[in-house]
């Protein structure tokens, strides 16, 4: 049976994989550099951000200090030393909508399925912005075919392209962190679990059902848990987002979430997350480090597991 990597590799990906790649969050830059010759990592960076930096938005400017952007992307670059030019980004989760839509045929032109599927994103996005770039990939299933839909401004997309230009690099290929953590995952032996990936200001949880991704969903979070209060709020937020997933996952596809797998992608002391959600539920819950065989620290292994997942 086709894995999960294997319907969700291409998805982005129609053109030559190239081996430096690039994530921006809030909080943080980090970069991945490969060995041509054997596909190891031969350098990375985790690059802090300060505040106010990178915002990242569908709808509005993400990039709002480009000269501090610039400063941590030269000194990210110097601990990387590659002489790619052509490189791999994941653009932020929350600059772009993901959809996945069951379909059970779709027209045979790609002009015609492009024209269908936005017209089911309208559906979800009355008001979908005019000035917006599609990426989509069919996935084939025992049942139905879905359609696993990412849209992002135009303007967005041309402001990072901007941003690298500058550096004399090229976007290769724009991705997805959810999606470079899913190929991770193609030898989870459960067929019914959550994957949760939680950045200072997203939530984004993937449930794969019977093998199979059945739902997407993503969240904006309050960033700031310094204060007690605001860590127990956020944590709440999250711990009610999974039940009110697993209940609707019940419901539609009367199976149950069997386990978890959380990835924390932030720099702080969100760590206390992962023990309140241990806490809360009676299923197994295991972090995406223990997906990755590399022999680097766990922190740089979680922090760099969006990456890992897209160019391995």
């Amino acid at each position: 049976m086709e894995t999960i990597t294997e319907r969700l590799r291409d998805f982005f990906t129609r053109i030559p994989m190239t081996l430096t790649a690039f994530q921006f969050s809030s909080s943080y830059l980090s970069g991945l550099f490969l060995s041509a010759k054997d596909k190891k990592i031969k350098s990375f960076f985790i690059q802090p951000l300060g505040e106010n930096v990178v915002e990242p938005s569908f709808y509005k400017k993400n990039i709002t200090n480009s000269a501090s952007l610039e400063k941590s992307m030269r000194a990210g670059l110097a601990r990387l030393k590659s002489s790619e030019h052509k490189v791999i980004f994941l653009l932020p989760e929350l600059s772009q909508k993901i959809f996945i839509f069951p379909f059970e045929s779709l027209p045979p032109s790609p002009e015609e399925k492009e024209e269908y599927i936005r017209f089911k994103i309208k559906k979800q996005m009355p008001m979908m912005p005019k000035d917006n770039r599609i990426s989509y990939d069919l996935i084939h299933s025992k049942n139905k075919g879905k359609v696993f839909v990412s849209i992002a401004r135009e303007a967005v997309i041309r402001e990072y392209e901007e941003f690298f230009h500058k550096q004399k690099l090229k976007i290769r290929m724009a991705g997805a962190p959810s999606l470079g953590l899913i190929n991770l995952l193609a030898s989870e032996k459960e067929k019914d679990f959550a994957l949760v990936n939680i950045e200072d200001h997203s939530f984004t949880m993937i449930v794969v059902v019977n093998s199979e991704i059945a739902f997407y969903r993503q969240k904006t979070l309050a960033a700031k848990t310094e204060v007690p209060e605001a860590l127990k709020q956020k944590t709440e937020n999250i711990q009610q987002e999974i039940i009110n997933t697993a209940n609707f996952i019940e419901d539609k596809e009367n199976r149950k979430i069997s386990s978890l797998i959380i990835r924390l992608g932030v720099l702080g002391s969100d760590t206390e997350i992962l023990q309140k959600l241990k806490e809360k539920f009676d299923i197994p819950i295991k972090t995406i480090e223990s997906s990755i065989k590399l022999k680097i620290p766990s922190f740089e292994k979680r922090i760099l597991a969006p990456l890992i997942g897209q160019v391995l």
